[in-house]
């Protein structure tokens, strides 16, 4: 960790690494450290946005019927992501602590709310090996950004698919543990999260006693920081990223 760190603040041109002629950007913060990447003075800085945007592009015009009745938990496979036994790292919660903390999180947003739960699998997940650990509630894997689109709102850690409930407007409940808590890199991440949002995350350790409406209020403006900080900026075009690269490769030509 400290090595990465420390070669990170290597200037590149001391490695014999020339500065770009041109660099994609996605949202405002993505050049923010300008430090990680080859760039100087003479890079051309084209602004577009993240893959996720051109994802959105594809799909927002699509018809799609809203299930009022439904939420989406965007599952992060927290106590088993292959992560951290590659970085030797624990994870940041062990599932016999995790999942029972989420079921009674659920149990209560399903019995006051009069709602479903559906889970958005991670990717890498492979509940077939743990079937039992949500309750018995439906997982469903590969189909995100339609269970976002679908569904009354979200329920998240920090889970980079909360690309697609800001862009798609969707409410999020920000959910934590007390053994998350104690695990710092973790807990900023989410906490950070949320704050961007205006939220604050909820602890499903905790009494869950809350005015479960006044958590799923949207605060609009605190969407548009995200979207321009981290999605799209202001001004870049309504265009997929290979075609607005297409554009400025053929007008530089010009």
């Amino acid at each position: 960790q400290l090595l990465n760190v420390l070669f990170s603040r290597v200037p590149f041109r001391l490695m014999g690494v020339r500065p770009a002629s041109l660099l994609l950007a996605g949202g405002a913060r993505s050049i923010q450290r300008r430090h990680r990447y080859p760039m100087d003075g003479t890079t051309a800085v084209l602004w577009a946005h993240t893959r996720d945007y051109d994802v959105y592009l594809n799909e927002r015009e699509k018809p799609v019927q809203e299930d009022r009745n439904t939420a989406v938990f965007l599952d992060e496979y927290l106590p088993f992501h292959p992560d951290y036994v590659q970085s030797k790292l624990p994870p940041p919660s062990g599932p016999d602590s995790y999942f029972p903390a989420l079921r009674r999180l659920f149990d209560a947003l399903e019995r006051d709310l009069k709602i479903k739960i559906v889970i958005a699998a991670h990717p890498l997940a492979r509940y077939e090996e743990h079937p039992k650990y949500f309750g018995g509630r439906p997982i469903v894997q590969g189909k995100t950004l339609e269970l976002i689109r679908k569904s009354r709102f979200a329920i998240a850690h920090e889970s980079t698919a909360l690309n697609f409930a800001v862009l798609f407007g969707k409410p999020v409940l920000f959910v934590t543990t007390d053994e998350i808590e104690r695990n710092p890199r973790e807990a900023r991440f989410i906490h950070a999260m949320a704050g961007w949002l205006n939220k604050t995350a909820i602890n499903a350790d905790a009494p869950l006693n809350r005015d479960w409406e006044k958590e799923l209020a949207v605060d609009e403006a605190a969407y548009a920081r995200y979207r321009e900080a981290y999605i799209k900026k202001s001004g870049s075009p309504e265009k997929p990223t290979w075609q607005i690269l297409a554009d400025y490769l053929k007008a530089s030509e010009a």
